[in-house]
Parts: structure tokens; C-alpha cells; sequence
């Protein structure tokens, strides 16, 4: 596999395993935790190096892909109905619960809750039809991107306040719902930066970036520049509501902290490619769609049960756990069964 490549598989990795920590700290922490240093940490955690690279890469693999625009688009209606399929999953225990009577909760919330996979499935279906286009020069993207984030504050206070079924059309979206965590403005841009960044390390323009002294350059720079500005970053993530539905401010911050994050992760890569954490986290992000599927499954039917009332110890051990079926479902799927006699063996994944 090329380098690049692992690289793109390597970011997948590490942005599903953040999110499984953030989903661990929103659904399974107590609220003195949620609020404290160490779950503001865990929030940044869950946010910039999270949803808005695993979009990026998202956006990267769909300019690499070969395709057709009719067979892209079929796959984009697959995840939305997958993201679909998935809300029910993720709150089987709940909506038991809302049917026998012992929660009041909306069920129409959680099942048409639009979170990545929805966004995923809709952007999937734009690229499709509008590939030819974008393809031309990686500045169409770019700017189709830009002008989502500048349009957003437009598009949310267009859209209608009201109830019933249409808010749950309008939520996808924008807006402010509750239930609307990835509405396509602003959150789309992201693919398309992605898919912008493939089609310029294509073009003739990308040489730079192969010389180690102004790469290591751009990284400084761009560590200083976080520095001074982390706490913006974290304040905003920290923030649910405001993250979800950020404006273009922070997705700007945010564009900066992905290219930056992606430049590191690709120079570790190219530093020690053969390293069993990196391969890992490549593991990971191979199987992405089923790694995120497992994990949410396990978290959101169990965090009925334990909403916000774990310490830090059992919210640690919650992760763990987690993060240790989520291996084993991908190493089965990668490599059978026999895959846990292999994890044993050759401890390439640990």
C-alpha cells in the first residue's frame, strides 16, 4: 500500500478511536467528569482530530475512487439508510424502554438523529453527481467547500422553526436541533476539503511537501500557531451545541488543525512505516464503517442504562472494553476467526 494511503487508513483509525473515548465520556461519565479538565480534554479529543479528519479522508478516498457516478450515488443512499439503520441499533434499549412505557423520551429524535453516517451517505451522493466537475482542478472543491461554510449562517436562519416531520427534513440540513449533530452545512465542506487535498497531491503543485526541511518548517509553524490557540479549540469542542453547529470561524481554526495533524501523522509514517501502532490504527481505519457501526452499538444500548453515572475508573474500563471487542469484530472480518490465535501470537496488535 502506498504511503499516502496508509496514511489516509492511519488518520481513519486514530479519528474512530478518539470518537469512541468521546462517545465513552457523553454517554458513560458523570457530569462532574463531563465538566471537568479531564472531559473538556476528552471533548477536543472527540472533535477536531476526530469527526472533521475522518470527513476529510472520507472526501480524499472518494476523488481516489474509480467509480461511476451512478454506483457512487447508490452507496450514498446505502449509508444514509445504514445511518438510518443504525440510530434504531444504537437505541434498541431506549425505544424498549419508550414501548413499554418506562421513558417518555421522543423516539423520533434518536432514530432520525443525523450523525456521520447520514452526513456521509449525502455527501457521498453530491461528490457522485458533481465528480466530473470537481475533478477539473482541485480549486472547485476547495471553493465549493469555502462557500458552505460561508452560506451556513444563511442557510440556518432560512430555514423554517417548526415542528413534525419537516424539522426532521430541515435538520439535515442545518439548523439547531438537538438530534441534528452533522447537519451537510457546515460539516460537508470537510469531505470536500479532503477530496480538494487528493486532487492537489496529484497535480504538479504538491513537490514541496516531499522536501523535509520546509515540511518540517510548515509543522512548526503550524504547532506554534495551535498553541496559541488551543484554547480556543478546546473551548469550542467543549461546547457541544456550538461545535456541532459551528460557524466558519472555528471551521477555518479547524481546516488549519487538520492539515496540520495530517502533515504530522504522514511524517511519523514515513519515519517508521512498519510500526505495530501504526498498523493498528491502520487496521482500524480499514474497516471504519464497521469499527464505528460495533462501537456505537455497545455504547449507546448500554449507556441507557448507565447515562452519566460512572466514575472515572469505570468510565476508563468502559473504553477499554470497547475498544476491545470493536479489535476483535475487525480482526475477524480482516482475518477470520483465527485472527485472535494471531493477535496472540505475533502481538501486532496491542
Amino acid at each position: 500500500m502506498k504511503q499516502r494511503s496508509i496514511t489516509a487508513d492511519v488518520l481513519k483509525g486514530l479519528a474512530v478511536i478518539f470518537m469512541i473515548q468521546v462517545h465513552i465520556m457523553e454517554v458513560f461519565a458523570d457530569t462532574s467528569i463531563y465538566h471537568s479538565l479531564t472531559g473538556r480534554i476528552s471533548l477536543f479529543l472527540g472533535g477536531p482530530p476526530a469527526a472533521p479528519v475522518f470527513m476529510a479522508v472520507m472526501g480524499y478516498f472518494l476523488a481516489a475512487s474509480s467509480k461511476g457516478m451512478m454506483a457512487t450515488v447508490a452507496r450514498g443512499f446505502k449509508l444514509i439508510l445504514g445511518g438510518l439503520a443504525l440510530n434504531v441499533a444504537i437505541n434498541l434499549n431506549l425505544l424498549y424502554r419508550i414501548i413499554s412505557g418506562t421513558s417518555d423520551a421522543s423516539p423520533l429524535t434518536f432514530v432520525f438523529g443525523i450523525d456521520i453516517l447520514v452526513l456521509a451517505g449525502f455527501t457521498v451522493i453530491v461528490t457522485g453527481l458533481l465528480k466530473r466537475m470537481f475533478d477539473l482542478n482541485f480549486l472547485i472543491p476547495l471553493a465549493v467547500g469555502m462557500m458552505i461554510l460561508a452560506v451556513t449562517p444563511m442557510v440556518n436562519d432560512a430555514l423554517p422553526a417548526t415542528g413534525g416531520t419537516p424539522a426532521y427534513l430541515f435538520s439535515v440540513f442545518g439548523g439547531e436541533a438537538s438530534w441534528s449533530y452533522f447537519p451537510l452545512f457546515p460539516w460537508m465542506a470537510y469531505p470536500l476539503f479532503g477530496y480538494s487535498a487528493y486532487l492537489f497531491m496529484r497535480s504538479g503543485y504538491a513537490g514541496f511537501l516531499d522536501n523535509e526541511r520546509v515540511s518540517s518548517l510548515m509543522l512548526t509553524v503550524w504547532a506554534v500557531f495551535i498553541a496559541f490557540t488551543i484554547n480556543y479549540g478546546v473551548d469550542t469542542a467543549a461546547n457541544l451545541k456550538e461545535y456541532y453547529h459551528h460557524g466558519i470561524t472555528y471551521s477555518l481554526w479547524v481546516i488549519v488543525f487538520t492539515a496540520g495533524f495530517s502533515l504530522l501523522i504522514s511524517r511519523i509514517v514515513a519515519y517508521r512505516p512498519e510500526s505495530p501502532f501504526l498498523e493498528y490504527f491502520s487496521l482500524i481505519g480499514r474497516n471504519v464503517t464497521l469499527a464505528y457501526v460495533v462501537q456505537w452499538v455497545i455504547i449507546g444500548n448500554t449507556g441507557t442504562a448507565v447515562f452519566r453515572s460512572l466514575d472515572l475508573r469505570d468510565s476508563y474500563i468502559g473504553l477499554i472494553v470497547v475498544v476491545f471487542i470493536t479489535t476483535v469484530a475487525v480482526l475477524v472480518r480482516e482475518k477470520g476467526f483465527r485472527s485472535i490465535i494471531w493477535l496472540c501470537r505475533t502481538k501486532n496488535v496491542v
